[in-house]
């Protein structure tokens, strides 16, 4: 199934940009 791996991408991207802010 493709819907998982969106959920992941999307999931992976969000922690990427929490990340980003919390370091900025």
């Amino acid at each position: 199934m493709r819907s998982r791996q969106a959920i992941y991408s999307r999931a992976v991207c969000q922690i990427i940009v929490n990340s980003s802010q919390t370091n900025l």
